[in-house]
């Protein structure tokens, strides 16, 4: 599946290996294990090397920024989160996406369960931002 993402010319960020919604409260060799792990399997997958990273849950440390920065990688987040991985239904998604301003970044899960109210959503979501005249860009 990454393989078909990367090939398709989608960007692959980091992540983690494990999801750990505590990342922040781990040791210093913990979060190079997570960061590290996550690095090497996506590139033993795909041959592409990720240059982004999203904590988990958008849980940050001084310490984490340190070890995301040693690691070569640039932090990143969202500023609107739909949270259609609760399954909040698929008006309340819509809803919220099409609040967006300009230069948002949007969060949307594709995995981790049932991600049928999120597919559903987008398909109007994005045709309606596009006739607003937003554009969808790769970081």
């Amino acid at each position: 599946m990454a393989r078909s993402v990367v090939a398709a010319g989608h960007n692959v960020a980091n992540h983690t290996y494990t999801h750990l919604t505590d990342l922040p409260t781990l040791s210093a060799p913990e979060m190079n294990k997570e960061i590290g792990w996550a690095q090497d399997k996506i590139h033993t997958a795909t041959g592409f090397t990720p240059r982004l990273f999203r904590s988990p849950g958008g849980s940050w440390s001084p310490e984490l920024l340190a070890k995301t920065a040693q690691a070569g990688l640039v932090p990143i987040d969202w500023s609107d989160d739909p949270r259609d991985w609760s399954r909040p239904g698929v008006a309340s998604i819509v809803s919220h996406l099409l609040a967006a301003k300009p230069g948002q970044i949007l969060l949307c899960h594709d995995g981790g369960g049932d991600r049928s109210q999120t597919y559903t959503a987008l398909q109007t979501v994005i045709p309606a931002l596009l006739a607003k005249g937003y554009t969808f860009v790769s970081l």
